[in-house]
């Protein structure tokens, strides 16, 4: 068995049939989106947005992608393992409408969230995407906060 399956069937503690059938619609989930031509950000990546924001959960991966060092993960609708709750990263190309929703919901009332994203999913396609209709300086304000408070970003004087 892999550590995958294995990290997976822990946390959610189902039995062998139960966590047959998850993988196998989760494995099914990811070949659909890397056919629609999906990337999961590498988990050095994940690493880092963690390290910087204090992140304790991940939305928009499948459960076979999602990285065991996040204490909670969820693909924006079926929740993998952990609490909702505290500071989240968002992926939002790994997203599907429901979760693009909540992502929106989340980010107008919550300061503690990051939003990882193609910068244009398409050449040319200009048309803002619903997390960008909160600004980006309060995304960017929140990353410089986190700096600072990590020590990698002076203050201004």
């Amino acid at each position: 068995m892999s550590s995958t399956y294995n990290h997976v069937r822990n946390k959610r503690g189902e039995d062998e049939r139960g966590m047959e059938m998850f993988i196998r619609e989760e494995v099914e989930h990811q070949r659909r989106q890397e056919a629609a031509g999906y990337r999961s950000p590498t988990w050095r990546v994940l690493r880092a947005l963690k390290f910087l924001l204090s992140t304790t959960q991940l939305l928009g991966e499948s459960a076979v992608t999602a990285p065991p060092f996040c204490p909670s993960a969820d693909s924006g609708t079926v929740r993998f393992w952990g609490k909702e709750q505290g500071p989240t990263v968002f992926l939002w190309d790994g997203l599907g409408e429901e979760g693009r929703e909540e992502c929106e919901r989340v980010i107008q009332t919550r300061k503690d969230w990051v939003v990882w994203s193609r910068a244009r999913p398409t050449e040319g396609d200009c048309t803002p995407r619903g997390f960008e209709y909160v600004g980006k300086l309060s995304a960017m304000k929140t990353l410089n906060e986190a700096r600072r408070s990590k020590g990698i970003l002076k203050q201004k004087k």
